[in-house]
């Protein structure tokens, strides 16, 4: 179990995860500061957005910064 998870039974792998996410609240409630969005709004908005990157539809001299 963890604590903000109350009333839920966890495995293992689960009870992990949950220490993981728990664990990352800190940076990204730095990055959200720095956009200045609270960090819920940012990660939703990050979460609804994301798009992997594709590599090679990049053009190098874009990402070599020409």
């Amino acid at each position: 179990m963890v604590s903000w998870l109350p009333g839920r039974t966890l495995t293992t792998q689960q009870a992990v995860a949950a220490i993981q996410l728990a664990e990352a609240v800190g940076p990204l409630t730095e990055l959200a500061r720095c956009l200045g969005v609270p960090p819920c709004e940012a990660t939703g908005k990050a979460m609804l957005d994301f798009r992997p990157v594709d590599a090679l539809s990049v053009p190098v001299s874009k990402v070599r910064g020409s």
